[in-house]
């Protein structure tokens, strides 16, 4: 079913780089470019996935975010203590248990992953008027076939590749999913010498 690629000296193929320079572009253009006036960039990763967390599941308990992302609990508090600090995150009791402690993103910070969504949004439409209706389909139908590919890396080609519904939005699913183990990667490149 794959196709067999030349490997470099690297052991990386021509297509490989390719797709990697190509993929690296799209990324910085359109899902991290540098938008230095965004509170955002000043985080720690960690921190801001827990926004992108929180903004999904208001009223998190401190343990469901330690799992969702895959640190421990103090771990997990340090992380919140910090967002707290900055104003982003807010702590609340729980109404039915008081030792529960209850976790939410404070007006600030939802404002300001909203106007970073905005951002991207724009970003992504100033593009999407640069193609005409041939080279988005194009676009599409690649990054499908790209996508589907690298999740039968990661599942196996007998599981069916992982599709996104309509109403989910893929950034903050990105951000907020909890990450499978990687497995090896396969190994259906040949080097010159085999």
């Amino acid at each position: 079913m794959g196709t067999e690629h030349q490997s470099g000296t690297d052991g990386f193929s021509q297509e490989g780089q390719e797709l990697e320079r190509a993929l690296f572009g799209v990324m910085r253009a359109l899902v991290f470019r540098d938008d230095a006036h965004l509170p955002l960039r000043e985080l720690p990763i960690l921190q801001v996935r827990c926004l992108f967390i929180l903004s999904r599941h208001p009223g998190m308990k401190m343990n469901e975010l330690a799992e969702k992302l895959e640190v421990k609990l103090p771990a997990a508090s340090q992380i919140a203590d910090r967002l707290v600090r900055r104003g982003l995150v807010k702590r609340s009791a729980d109404p039915d248990d008081r030792r529960v402690v209850r976790l939410s993103l404070t007006e600030e910070a939802l404002g300001i992953l909203a106007k970073a969504d905005a951002l991207r949004r724009s970003r992504l439409s100033a593009t999407l008027r640069n193609l005409d209706a041939e080279a988005f389909g194009k676009a599409l139908d690649g990054l499908r076939l790209l996508a589907a590919a690298a999740e039968q890396v990661e599942d196996g080609p007998s599981r069916p590749a992982n599709t996104l519904s309509s109403d989910v939005d893929p950034v903050l699913d990105m951000m907020t999913r909890r990450p499978r183990p990687r497995r090896p990667a396969a190994t259906g490149v040949l080097n010159k010498e085999q």
